[in-house]
């Protein structure tokens, strides 16, 4: 029985059953339809999850008791439609009962496409595209309409506003398929998917149009395509880690925080990334395991290292999400670039240590003893030059800079740092300060120091400041009782950012006080040559 059927309905699935719905036989044909149909052998149709859905309890009921019966279900897979034709047969029936049946499953998708192939009767094709969720529309070669299902007949009425002929925007070529859009008067958009074939209407040349209103489909693409671009530009870091903490994709942003690419990135686990030093504590990475086994939501800041081996600061944010194409718990990592604030916050705590070692400070040697210590020990270096306002020049007073890297100045330059006389009129910037009273930040000290020493090779001095680690720089003014500015504090470090031009205006403040509290600006102004200028 099985041979003839297979002979004579070529391209049908085949299920065989027992009296007790239990699966004996699967045609290899349903892997087309279904997932792993292959492994429903032994089972009852009733238990299998994927027929379930298409509620076939009636089918069945009907099939038990002997008769012959046939359904229709819709298949959807994105764009792609399909109509299938379930029919049960008895094969070995007794009065009431039956013995074993035949589940047949065949795609009638093209039978609707191209019915005049098949000789079905007006009513029988009716009777099947009544009920199909796709539009059907037969035209004559003048594109007046013989035939329109209910779905085409509303998407007729509704969006074009026409009975009897094809719009002209279905103007396609004969045996293709596109996507077409229309704006009603209403600025409402549709989108459709229309195919269209070449047969024939009662003898006489015809086309069949097929239309798939996919307006959900393209709403849907365009809010992914606004998620994605946001996800794509956002300035935080982003990356979509699976179950195993192996990372799926990453924004730009990722790549710009931590110096990992896409390439290298995708397919590396994230604790393998973040954990480049190897310091992170293992209660640490416990705790992203347990947001991973237990889809919690979970934040903390860390500083970790970059792939060239700098550190950054983040905000790390994890949030679990299930992804329902793939049917999997995913995660998103969302990395908060803190490194700016930090190292902001970072020159504030600085400064106010400072500030508080020199309250100690009872003269002027002691407070440059105290001041040169507490830069050094935080990898800070600055300069207090004083402003003679007789021949408008600055002489550098103080550096904290050790005597090492004066002598590697003196040995490029020529020149004794502290023996300086530079005008003012020698750098805008300078002349900012004094005139003004504002605070300048520089972003190529290098540039700078070119100035005052035009005999020495920018390559060399760019060389110095490159070791030293003192790119930026941020001067601010030091203002006496009168108001008038007698120096100018210096302050340099590659953390520095314009950003930082507050927190220096204001401890140039405090030093202008300081300074006044203990009159060491007018015992520095007359006595410059005699104090020590090495410390």
């Amino acid at each position: 029985m099985r041979d003839f059927m297979i002979k004579n309905i070529a391209g049908t699935g085949i299920i065989e059953v027992n009296e007790h719905l239990e699966i004996e036989y699967i045609d290899p044909v349903l892997k087309y339809y279904f997932t792993e149909p292959e492994q429903w052998t032994g089972k009852k149709v009733t238990d299998i999850p994927e027929l379930k859905k298409y509620n076939l309890n009636d089918f069945i009921q009907k099939l038990s008791s002997g008769q012959h019966v046939k359904k229709k279900i819709h298949l959807s897979a994105g764009k792609e439609q399909k109509e299938i034709l379930i029919e049960g047969e008895p094969l070995i029936k007794r009065p009431g009962i039956y013995k074993r049946a035949a589940i047949l499953i065949q795609d009638i998708t093209p039978l609707i496409k191209k019915w005049a192939v098949l000789n079905l009767s007006m009513e029988n094709f009716k009777n099947i595209t009544a009920s199909i969720p796709t539009g059907i529309i037969v035209t004559d070669e003048s594109g007046w309409i013989l035939f329109s299902n209910p779905v085409a007949g509303n998407i007729l009425e509704s969006v074009f506003k026409r009975k009897r002929k094809i719009p002209a925007t279905f103007s396609i070529s004969e045996g293709t398929t596109r996507e077409i859009s229309y704006t009603t008067s209403e600025n409402i958009t549709f989108h459709f998917e229309v195919t269209l074939t070449k047969t024939n209407w009662f003898g006489k040349p015809a086309f069949l149009y097929v239309l798939h209103d996919i307006t959900s489909l393209k709403k849907s693409e365009n809010q992914n395509l606004i998620l994605l671009s946001a996800i794509r530009f956002s300035i935080n870091g982003i990356a979509i880690i699976n179950h195993d903490m192996v990372i799926d994709w990453i924004n730009p942003a990722f790549t710009r925080i931590t110096g990992w690419s896409m390439e290298e990135a995708v397919g590396a686990k994230i604790t393998t990334l973040v954990n480049k030093d190897g310091e992170l504590s293992p209660s640490f990475t416990e705790s992203i395991r347990e947001t991973i086994d237990n889809t919690k939501h979970f934040r903390t800041e860390i500083r970790r290292p970059k792939k060239n081996g700098t550190y950054f600061y983040c905000e790390l944010n994890i949030t679990p999400f299930f992804d329902h194409v793939n049917n999997k718990k995913r995660y998103v990592f969302v990395f908060n670039d803190l490194t700016k604030r930090k190292e902001k916050e970072k020159i504030i705590l600085i400064l106010n240590k400072v500030f508080e070692s020199l309250q100690k400070a009872s003269s002027i040697e002691e407070s440059f003893m105290i001041f040169r210590k507490e830069m050094l020990k935080n990898q800070l270096h600055t300069v207090i030059y004083l402003f003679d306002n007789n021949k408008k020049s600055l002489i550098p007073q103080y550096s904290s800079f050790d005597t090492k890297t004066l002598e590697r100045f003196t040995a490029m330059t020529g020149v004794v740092f502290n023996t300086l006389k530079i005008p003012v009129s020698a750098n805008k910037k300078y002349e900012r300060i004094i005139s003004k009273k504002e605070t300048v930040f520089s972003n190529d000290v290098s540039k700078d120091l070119s100035i005052l020493t035009p005999q020495t090779s920018q390559k060399q001095i760019k060389a110095l400041i490159q070791s030293l680690g003192i790119q930026h720089s941020i001067s601010a003014p030091i203002i006496n009782r009168n108001g008038e500015v007698t120096a100018i504090f210096q302050l340099f470090s590659d953390l520095l950012t314009g950003s930082n031009v507050p927190e220096v205006t204001a401890f140039a403040n405090h030093l202008s006080f300081f300074f006044q509290k203990i009159q060491l600006l007018d015992e520095v102004r007359l006595n410059y040559n005699k104090l020590q200028k090495n410390y």
